[in-house]
């Protein structure tokens, strides 16, 4: 999702994207693990660890462009490294809105749409200053890791693996590459060669990344089997009750999400929220964060609910789901913000700092906890 200039593009569109019809035409031996899955459940088997990257720098981001990836226009994309002075890993899923009929996907406004190209990455890169990437923050837990940054221009919160057809009134047809699992997947399997040692692997995103991070985590997390993971979800929140089913439907039926969902959670097709007990039992010793605001105006307006709607589902989200399980926490904060990692020196909760949060998570601190109303 987007911050500010997504919200009147979506509050115009929200009384009609539940009856909007799409036409959909679907397009188009690997790595195992045990360790993270409970006895008896099968074992999700993965593409093999690909060619490492090569010609990176320390400290500086360097653009790799992938041939087997896609933006939604169908032109190649690729990724940034930026290696760090320690071992450890952040892989981060940026975010940028989402599209399912020809109405959202037409609208500029309201989905980052491809071409994204080593231009545009390194000019997200210099806007870097403050962010979860700022080297030069002393209080950043993440400071001296090296990044892979994953840009999203795929339309579907990284989840997707289909090529879709919208019908416009015209009658005119526009196809859209939503493939950003199989994104996820070929980036994948290149980081883990690039970094096959990593002690501690976070994947993380925000908005429509935090869902990208959330649905992709139980497969990228597989290419390390021996480290230690984590799952950073920043406003990317799957709730109990949240999206309607109509509006869920439309997502699956555009994206093909299902055969995502079902590797990990197949209840999850119907009941997104689920997703969190499943990801818990799977990797009983890893440590999963949610972080958002009680009424996010973007998440909100995507969700076509309001915000005391909103903030219901996410209490009650964290009250039944989320609060039994040891290894998920939460950090919540007052009022309608979207996203935190893009400034995390200006979140508390509870007398905490977002940025000590975190370092207590990521350094395996038996004081991490749920902060927040």
């Amino acid at each position: 999702m987007r911050a500010a200039p997504l919200r009147s593009t979506f509050l115009a569109l929200c009384a009609s994207l539940l009856v909007l019809a799409c036409g959909t035409d679907h397009g188009g031996g690997g790595v195992q693990a045990t360790q993270g899955t409970p006895p008896g459940e099968p074992v999700p088997a993965l593409p093999p660890v690909g060619a490492p990257m090569t010609g990176l720098t320390a400290n500086a981001w360097t653009w790799v462009p992938f041939d087997d990836s896609q933006c939604d226009d169908g032109s190649p994309t690729g990724l940034g490294v930026n290696l760090g002075d320690s071992a450890e890993l952040i892989v981060f899923l940026d975010g940028g809105g989402a599209c399912w009929n020809f109405v959202t996907c037409a609208a500029p406004e309201v989905s980052r749409h491809g071409p994204w190209r080593e231009q545009d990455m390194l000019a997200r890169a210099a806007g870097f200053g403050g962010t979860l990437f700022d080297r030069s923050d002393p209080q950043n837990p993440f400071r001296t890791w090296s990044f892979v940054f994953v840009p999203y221009c795929t339309s579907d919160v990284h989840s997707g693996d289909q090529a879709t057809t919208y019908s416009a009134p015209d009658g005119s047809h526009h196809t859209f590459q939503h493939r950003g699992r199989a994104n996820a997947i070929a980036f994948g399997r290149r980081i883990a060669a690039t970094f096959p040692q990593a002690p501690k692997v976070v994947i993380a995103g925000a908005s429509g990344g935090g869902y990208g991070a959330f649905v992709n985590y139980d497969s990228l997390r597989r290419y390390w089997p021996a480290s230690k993971a984590y799952l950073l979800d920043d406003s990317g929140p799957a709730l109990v009750g949240l999206p309607v089913p109509a509006e869920r439907d439309a997502w699956w039926a555009a994206w093909g999400t299902p055969a995502v969902l079902t590797t990990f959670c197949p209840d999850c097709t119907t009941d997104l929220s689920a997703g969190w007990t499943a990801l818990s039992r799977r990797w009983p010793s890893d440590r999963i964060a949610l972080l958002s605001s009680m009424q996010d105006e973007v998440i909100r307006t995507f969700l076509l609910t309001g915000p005391t709607i909103f903030e219901a589902a996410l209490r009650l989200t964290r009250a039944q789901v989320i609060g039994p399980l040891p290894n998920v926490q939460t950090f919540f904060v007052a009022g309608n913000s979207h996203t935190m990692v893009a400034a995390p020196a200006n979140f508390t909760a509870d007398g905490e700092g977002l940025r000590e949060w975190l370092a207590q998570m990521v350094s395996d601190d038996p004081a991490w906890q749920s902060r927040g109303p």
